[in-house]
């Protein structure tokens, strides 16, 4: 029988933003530290539109819009969008809802903004493997043929550290408890992000840079260290 993905992961994360308190910092993922951009402006430029894909409550969207002259802020839960829109408002960022997985309303928002540089954070690990190729075949639409796209996503070994974490300093971090409460870290095996350019090549892509670089949260460690969670990234363009 053939996948329907899209709208499955619709509900968990509806009701984890819905349960979130609001504000800064109260997203495990909320660091507004932003050493990734450098890596992708460069390819990125500024005449394309970039769209922000799992924005979650815009946190990560400010310093985006502070490097590029109009950023279009997506997720699929209305909960984290509502937000986003309240507690992190800019003329250059417009918010609204989409799953990545849905291809007419991908298709839609194309056809409105043409081509487009797309940054995505943290997405595809938490997808089924087949749902991450559907997600990457997407974001290529989105692109276009004149569009970039850079991914940094959580490895194996980041959910390693997660679930020793979860059984050792849990209750000094409040937000990772949360999240692995509410997703079920550590109870069970959670796929990581796989090859990152086989995913995109599937999809059309060309490699153009990859790499290891931390993926930052907002938690501190017993040693009042900040806690930065192994991650691998991309930079591809259509091939």
């Amino acid at each position: 029988m053939e996948s329907k993905p899209v709208g499955r992961y619709r509900p968990s994360w509806e009701t984890y933003w819905a349960d979130l308190s609001t504000g800064d910092g109260v997203a495990l993922w909320d660091c507004r530290e932003s050493p990734e951009i450098p890596l992708f402006a460069p390819h990125f430029g500024t005449e394309l539109p970039v769209i922000d894909v799992g924005c979650g409550n815009g946190a990560r969207s400010g310093p985006l819009a502070a490097a590029f002259p109009r950023v279009v802020a997506t997720d699929l839960a209305a909960s984290a969008i509502d937000v986003a829109r309240r507690h992190h408002p800019s003329p250059t960022i417009e918010y609204e809802v989409l799953d990545i997985l849905d291809e007419g309303a991908v298709s839609r928002l194309h056809e409105r903004i043409g081509d487009a540089n797309v940054y995505v954070r943290a997405v595809l690990h938490q997808l089924a493997p087949a749902d991450r190729l559907v997600a990457a075949d997407r974001i290529a639409v989105l692109t276009g043929r004149s569009g970039c796209v850079f991914d940094h996503e959580l490895t194996p070994a980041s959910h390693a550290r997660m679930a020793q974490l979860i059984d050792g300093e849990a209750a000094t971090l409040p937000r990772l408890r949360q999240l692995a409460d509410h997703f079920n870290i550590g109870a069970s095996p959670v796929a990581g992000a796989g090859d990152l350019e086989w995913i995109f090549k599937h999809a059309g892509f060309v490699a153009v840079e990859a790499g290891s670089l931390p993926i930052r949260t907002v938690e501190r460690l017993s040693d009042g260290s900040q806690l930065c969670l192994p991650g691998s990234y991309l930079i591809a363009r259509p091939g």
